[in-house]
């Protein structure tokens, strides 16, 4: 190894350190100034070593990479209207399936499900707010108060998220993240109004590194990551918002160069790049597969990332600073979430079918939040948790209406409800984009599509039911199967080990569990996330 492999590695290995200790997955101190100073007496001990001598790769050579196309998750299009079972099974259909097909109105084309008024006029045209993602992301002040009823807790939509979590005053610097108040301590330093050459980019980490501004900011970012229940992607996104507003003078460049060496500082393995024109992007690596997404291919897969709210580049040729082989030590960026601790906004949600229904409320600042947010595997967005209080109210509403019955009558009770109570749309008719749904996703959009109702679907059976399940894909559809010796709407399953798995899809209208789109019948499908059962403890595992 070289001597600038040498110590290249000696630097990533500090970074290593830092990482463990500013991880979004540990355990959060009691106080942001605990906090601080662990974090800033590790920082002091490795001073010397970490990152002091990055500023030679960005004033060194920049080469130049050539993207590769974005991988697609589906390989063909989905279907425009959601496949019926009701032509199969009319025919030779027992009076248990007939009932479950026509009895609550599936024969009239004009049944809505029980959905509120004001779901029905939501629109792709009237959601055209979520789609202006410039006004999202620097969106004005929200009111200062808002009303609700039931049992959900009355919290001031005007509340400021800080380090030490949500406040009424804070005397700080307070910015808006998708319409949120956000606040971090008043920090002293300054970057460039401008960067346009590799150079610049060498000096402005030089100046910050000289300032240690990383010592008190990184800190106070990694806090309000933890006390908001951010992913290490939004994290980012929440770095730039701050930078947007704190330094509104400067240049993209300039604010992309200084969240680039913040990230780094707190062990993130990014680099900094730009196009011909100097335009500047953050190439991000994540411990999940990214699709939709253009990328480079080098020690990891680098995903390409504009300013927030720019418009994302589909192929595209970057210069990027020329760093050894070793340069992958640095951490990934997750994007599962395990609950997001926010200013309450509430919608209320309403579905029903037949004398089965759900409804509750939830927090509408998630979902601009969530819009645009990188598609993962299915399974990624199975096990993500964005509000364990809503999942836990939905598990205690279907357990109340079903729990007395047969688990697996009860699941087929429940799949109907989805079918027929959820109405159905692909995501590019809808959303005009591949849109995957967090669970929470589903009870506030009026339609959605394959995954979607499988991610829900299939955390209701295990969680409300205690049925073994599986999240499953085909080539371009997503669907459910459940553990069962047998079940009577049919035979669709297959085994693994000792286990069958029969086919219960909530996109198959009319389809009881056992019965399988006819297209998939000789297609073994891929496990993208099972719930289970093992040695009496309760599993996700993920593929």
């Amino acid at each position: 190894m070289n001597l600038e492999g040498m110590r290249f590695r000696m630097i990533m290995t500090g970074v290593m350190a830092i990482a463990a200790v500013t991880s979004c997955h540990a355990d959060p101190p009691k106080g942001f100034e605990e906090f601080r100073r662990g974090l800033l007496d590790n920082f002091n001990s490795f001073k010397s070593r970490i990152l002091e001598h990055y500023n030679d790769f960005l004033a060194g050579e920049w080469h130049e990479y050539e993207s590769l196309e974005a991988d697609m998750r589906y390989t063909q299009p989905k279907p425009e209207s959601m496949p019926s079972a009701v032509e199969i099974v009319a025919e030779e259909a027992t009076d248990q399936q007939k009932e479950m097909l026509f009895s609550l109105g599936f024969s009239n084309p004009d049944f809505k499900a029980g959905l509120n008024p004001e779901d029905r006029r939501k629109t792709p045209e009237s959601l055209e707010w979520l789609r202006n993602a410039v006004a999202l992301y620097k969106a004005s002040t929200p009111a200062d108060s808002v009303k609700t009823d039931g049992n959900v807790e009355k919290v001031s939509r005007g509340d400021i998220m800080t380090c030490e979590g949500l406040v009424e005053d804070y005397d700080g610097e307070i910015f808006n993240f998708y319409g949120m108040k956000f606040a971090l301590p008043r920090f002293d330093f300054s970057i460039r109004d401008s960067i346009s050459q590799t150079v610049d980019y060498a000096n402005q980490w030089t100046e910050l590194s000289d300032a240690d501004v990383a010592s008190e900011v990184a800190p106070a970012l990694a806090n309000l990551q933890k006390v908001s229940g951010l992913s290490d992607y939004l994290l980012f996104e929440m770095m730039m918002a701050w930078l947007d507003q704190k330094f509104p003078q400067a240049n993209d460049a300039s604010k992309m160069s200084a969240a680039h060496y913040l990230l780094a500082n707190m062990g993130f393995g990014v680099r900094i790049a730009m196009d011909k024109e100097g335009t500047p992007f953050m190439l991000l690596p994540f411990d999940e597969q990214v699709y939709g997404r253009t990328y480079f291919k080098m020690a990891k897969n680098y995903y390409v990332f504009s300013m927030p709210g720019k418009e994302q580049v589909k192929s595209i040729g970057l210069r990027t600073p020329q760093l050894p082989n070793n340069a992958d030590l640095g951490k990934s960026l997750n994007l599962r979430m395990d609950g997001l601790t926010l200013p309450f906004k509430p919608y209320h949600y309403f579905f029903k079918y037949g004398n089965l229904k759900i409804e509750g409320d939830m927090n509408e600042n998630v979902i601009p939040m969530l819009y645009r947010y990188p598609q993962m595997a299915t399974g990624g967005f199975a096990a993500s948790m964005i509000s364990p209080e809503v999942r836990e109210d939905v598990v205690r509403q279907i357990k109340r209406q079903l729990g007395d019955m047969d688990p697996l009558q009860a699941a087929d009770k429940l799949l109907a409800m989805i079918q027929f109570g959820f109405p159905y749309a692909t995501d590019d008719n809808f959303h005009g984009f591949e849109k995957p749904y967090f669970f929470e996703e589903i009870l506030y959009y009026p339609k959605s599509d394959c995954e979607d109702r499988a991610v829900f679907y299939s955390y209701l059976v295990w969680n409300a039911f205690g049925i073994e399940t599986d999240l499953i894909a085909y080539p371009y559809h997503e669907a459910t199967a459940i553990r069962a010796d047998n079940v009577w709407g049919g035979d669709a399953h297959y085994t693994e080990g000792d286990k069958k798995f029969y086919i219960s899809d909530p996109t198959f209208v009319g389809a009881p569990t056992g019965q399988c789109m006819p297209q998939f019948m000789e297609v073994k499908p891929t496990i993208d996330l099972r719930y289970t059962k093992v040695a009496d403890m309760d599993t996700i595992q993920s593929e």
